[in-house]
């Protein structure tokens, strides 16, 4: 709600100071509502909150109020993906009694095409997980099956054609121009987009659909252009240096006494392992960080470079938001410190779970079993970051910051910033939901290629 509040005033410059005192802790909610009880009324209007299904009539309701047929406007959205994501469709065969068939989830883009039947969008932009492209129910793929309900959705659903769609692939390498019924499956990836070729800062991979009406004049997109790649470490480098959390028990002291407990018990682990002996170098050689706390409200500085500089940072901010460690367990925090102290000597690159020391191994059930080879990983600085996902906000093992004087993982700013967020984005809720949020959005930044180049198609 606070972020849809934000967005009344197009320019972020023509924002309300009321802003940056809430996110600064200056201000109530309550207060901020009554002193722009308009725009906090057009922010309720804009974030309804809807459920496809038990709900969908009033959002049908809400577009008819919103668009006119003659008038351009784009629809944006895309199902659930859990019955697509590969680790969903994992979960689901662990299910003794699952059947596909009757997963409701698999067919909630019916929803999406209840809506252009009924209101025929000049285009529509559509967005899902990689795993779209193989999902299966029974022998079929659903892929191709989306595709063709989605060039003429009112024949899908049974009734009369209102619109028929050409629907083109985004992605910087894509050819052949609009897909075609019929077309091989093979020829399908085209419409996966890779976010790190087109400079955001993660290893992102989503299925991109954009989607034109025939008989209205509109130009066929331009795909988005490759770009060079960002690192992650090019845009998390400013953000202000805090030490991890401990679990329990929880102080500067108590911290210090207990990275120096673990660098103890790694270094011991490493004494066994020549072949480690480069790691156990760069750990015995390290200054973990001095008197620092486990959150930091200090703004960024501005002297020091950043990728995306201009999309990231907002000079009326003058804090940093969402900017505080976790608690990690006192044996993750020596998991942590081999792996980012490995990743220092080793150019790069994370140690998987058969590279650990036998002493360091966490007590898992899966650890020996192959299934979770890179369950700790850090976030190499001099690549893009691994594919930030909703399960971040249950533990930082896959995302254990590379500067091994600050042994934690990557806090919800961190995340935010591999994510595009922009750094006025402030995140409310538990810390878990914060993550949460990062982890299930679209890019910002690649969001607004998407919105410039469906613009040209008018």
């Amino acid at each position: 709600m606070l972020r849809a509040f934000f967005r009344r005033f197009g320019c972020p410059s023509d924002v309300p100071e009321d802003y940056y005192r809430i996110v600064r802790g200056e201000m109530s909610i309550a207060d901020l509502r009554g002193a722009n009880a308009r725009e906090w009324q057009e922010a309720e209007k804009e974030a309804l909150l809807l459920e496809l299904g038990p709900e969908s009539a009033r959002l049908h309701a809400e577009i008819a109020t919103r668009v006119k047929r003659d008038e351009p406007w784009v629809l944006v959205g895309g199902p659930p993906c859990q019955a697509y994501s590969l680790v969903g469709r994992a979960r689901n065969k662990g299910k003794l009694d699952y059947v596909p068939e009757e997963d409701p989830r698999h067919f909630l883009y019916r929803e999406y095409l209840q809506i252009l039947s009924k209101f025929a969008p000049p285009v529509f932009v559509m967005e899902n997980v990689k795993g779209i492209l193989t999902a299966r129910v029974g022998e079929r793929r659903m892929f191709p099956d989306i595709l063709r309900d989605l060039h003429d959705p009112g024949r899908a659903l049974g009734g009369r054609s209102n619109g028929i769609y050409d629907i083109y692939p985004l992605s910087a390498d894509a050819v052949d121009g609009a897909y075609q019924p019929g077309e091989p499956e093979a020829g399908l990836s085209r419409f996966l987009v890779k976010a790190e070729e087109l400079g955001i800062p993660q290893a992102r991979h989503r299925v991109i659909l954009l989607g034109i009406r025939r008989g209205l004049g509109l130009r066929a997109p331009v795909p988005l252009a490759g770009t060079d790649t960002i690192p992650v470490g090019k845009v998390i480098r400013d953000l202000p240096r805090i030490r991890s959390a401990l679990s329990k028990g929880d102080s500067r002291d108590a911290w210090q006494d207990e990275v120096e407990r673990q660098r103890r018990i790694v270094l011991s682990a490493l004494a066994r392992r020549r072949d480690l002996q480069d790691v156990a170098d760069t750990i015995r050689s390290v200054e973990f960080i001095d008197n620092a706390e486990r959150s930091s409200l200090r703004a960024p500085d501005l002297r020091v470079s950043l990728a995306h500089a201009d999309w990231y940072r907002d000079k009326r901010l003058g804090i940093t938001l969402n900017h505080d460690s976790r608690g990690h367990m006192a044996s993750d925090l020596g998991r942590y410190m081999f792996c980012a102290g490995y990743c220092a000597a080793r150019e790069g690159r994370s140690p998987s779970t058969d590279e650990f020391p036998s002493a360091l191994a966490a007590d898992h059930k899966s650890w020996e079993s192959g299934k979770f080879a890179n369950r700790f990983r850090v976030q190499a600085p001099g690549s893009p970051s691994a594919t930030v996902v909703s399960h971040i906000s249950k533990d930082g093992h896959y995302f254990i910051h590379p500067e091994l004087e600050q042994c934690r993982s990557f806090t919800v700013r961190e995340a935010a910033r591999s994510q595009t967020f922009p750094d006025n984005y402030f995140f409310t809720g538990e810390r878990t939901a914060q993550y949460v949020q990062v982890g299930n959005a679209v890019p910002p930044l690649l969001a607004r290629m998407v919105a410039n180049l469906t613009m040209k198609c008018f």
